[in-house]
């Protein structure tokens, strides 16, 4: 059993790396239940009604983006479809181009798509249309009276998971290749996608017409400088603190702000950071402005949060790409976290199977003499 302890590490990385791959290349889904602190948030944020305020402080750098970045456009989704209006801001001088880059492109999955499609039976029949209608305004052009496949027009909200036909044919039922597909497309471009139910679509988009607005439905106010000091600040008069947005608008003109004068006005926040900030929107602002508040974080800083749920200073906690995962299952829109898990979870069961195999290969060793 010596070979058991004595595994090459090239192996190791060849089926660690095995691990993440196939579960990318072959896509599939693993059962979820919720966790009661992920369920937490969302159902925090469920209850507030149309018009309530959602301050979400998004603190975290790109080197913490693959996991944090995922929570931050599910929960801003969330907030989107239920007309909340959000206040966005960042303690990271260094998140401030990747925070505005969240909220606008979230923002922008919103706006009212419509499409002209058909539908195939392949991808190959799909691709050889659109190489037929080459050099064409395919926007025009799909759903004609020469359309190949049965065809039609369609209004989608990608961000909302909202399709609805305009006429003609069933368009495809919304999926997160649709949401990739078309959250950021501009009017003219064309996007495949497959519907495993009806087959293979051929979009083309005609137009978009935004449907939330900025200063009115949502704000990036971008980065000041303080964390316990700026949120104290907060507390006594948000304009003061905050006198103008990212780009220099003044606040005190925006209607998003209609009702909000201090950090009490505000009816939920949700602080999405890599570092402590999080425990510090519960020590400067939460307990001393009486606000509720839930906070995402790293995987590896999630567990030192547990005590503020456990005493009901925050509402719940998402943690890491799982945590991510679990809020995009409750608001029913599987997006970035769903598709990370599986190459998470395989990779995770590789791991524990390469320890388990090497402690069994340890103690086989020591019963047999090996130890000495």
């Amino acid at each position: 059993m010596h070979w058991l302890l004595r595994i090459d590490r090239r192996l190791i990385y060849a089926l660690v790396a095995i691990a993440i791959g196939l579960p990318t290349l072959w896509r599939f889904r693993l059962p979820i239940a919720p966790s009661p602190p992920v369920e937490g948030v969302h159902s925090a944020i469920e209850a507030l009604e149309p018009g309530q305020v959602l301050l979400a402080s998004l603190d975290f750098d790109p080197a913490s983006a693959p996991e944090l970045e995922p929570m931050s456009r599910a929960v801003l989704r969330h907030a989107f479809r239920k007309r909340l209006r959000v206040i966005a801001m960042t303690h990271w001088p260094q998140g401030v181009g990747l925070a505005n880059q969240i909220v606008e492109q979230t923002v922008r999955e919103f706006d009212e798509i419509t499409v002209a499609f058909e539908r195939f039976a392949s991808r190959q029949q799909a691709e050889q249309r659109r190489a037929a209608l080459a050099g064409q305004p395919l926007a025009e052009a799909l759903g004609g009276p020469a359309a190949v496949g049965a065809a039609g027009t369609a209004v989608i909200r990608a961000g909302a998971g909202s399709v609805r036909s305009r006429s003609g044919a069933e368009p495809p039922a919304w999926s997160p290749a649709l949401l990739q597909a078309l959250g950021q497309a501009e009017p003219g471009s064309s996007a495949l996608v497959e519907d495993p139910e009806r087959g293979w679509y051929l979009l083309a988009v005609r137009e978009r017409t935004p449907s939330l607005r900025y200063g009115e439905d949502y704000v990036f106010l971008g980065q000041r400088a303080g964390l316990g000091i700026l949120i104290v600040s907060m507390g006594q008069s948000m304009h003061a603190a905050f006198p103008a947005d990212a780009a220099g608008r003044p606040t005190r003109e925006m209607p998003v702000f209609r009702g909000v004068e201090t950090l009490g006005d505000v009816d939920y926040l949700i602080c999405l950071a890599a570092g402590n900030s999080g425990e510090a929107w519960v020590a400067y602002g939460a307990e001393r402005y009486k606000f509720p508040m839930g906070i995402g974080c790293t995987a590896v800083i999630a567990p030192d949060l547990y005590p503020y749920w456990q005493a009901g200073q925050i509402t719940g906690i998402v943690g890491g790409v799982k945590g991510a995962w679990e809020y995009e299952h409750l608001i029913g829109i599987p997006a970035q976290a769903t598709e990370m898990v599986p190459a998470q979870t395989v990779a995770h069961m590789v791991v524990i199977a390469l320890i388990a195999i090497c402690n069994l290969g340890y103690f086989l060793s020591r019963r047999r003499g090996g130890a000495r």
